[in-house]
């Protein structure tokens, strides 16, 4: 009923926000989380897809909760430009990249057919700072760092990519 009420514009899609806090989302089916995760996405704003990984964070702990979520929905928001542009406030809160962390580890192990569009992206952004894979030494290099392990022929063709001249910060 409340996304339907902030579909319908009665209610503002930032009240969602107060849904990753507490118990209130610990008992939600997955096809419901899911419903809220596909709104939050496609709503196309840095705060929308922020709050929708602060949801899927506060469910993701749950046991079996993986098989009944949207993985598309889920590679979607990892996926989401507002993790790899400038953030609303000039740079991504505390939680945000560990979210984005675990929530990426998660969908690597369970949808293999993500790992090199993750690591295509994370490439793509690596030493922008406004990125989430532009701290070289945050956690959210672990994800990186895995997808190297698992598919290292497929990351070098990547990199390799960016090594062209002109060299930038992505070269180096």
């Amino acid at each position: 009923r409340i996304l339907k009420l902030v579909t319908e514009g009665l209610a503002e899609f930032s009240l969602l926000r107060m849904f990753a806090y507490g118990s209130a989302f610990t008992s939600v089916s997955g096809k419901t989380v899911s419903a809220f995760l596909a709104y939050l996405v496609s709503h196309g704003s840095p705060q929308a897809a922020i709050i929708g990984l602060d949801l899927l964070s506060a469910v993701s702990h749950r046991q079996g909760i993986e098989d009944q979520i949207d993985l598309d929905v889920v590679s979607a928001l990892i996926l989401h430009p507002a993790f790899f542009e400038t953030p609303p406030a000039g740079r991504h809160s505390q939680m945000t990249p560990y979210h984005w962390t675990e929530i990426a580890h998660k969908l690597i192990a369970l949808r293999p057919d993500q790992v090199l569009p993750i690591g295509r992206k994370m490439l793509e952004f690596l030493g922008e700072r406004s990125s989430i894979a532009g701290d070289a030494f945050s956690k959210v290099r672990g994800v990186l760092n895995e997808i190297t392990k698992e598919h290292p022929g497929e990351r070098w063709e990547l990199a390799a990519s960016y090594l062209a001249l002109p060299l930038n910060h992505h070269g180096f």
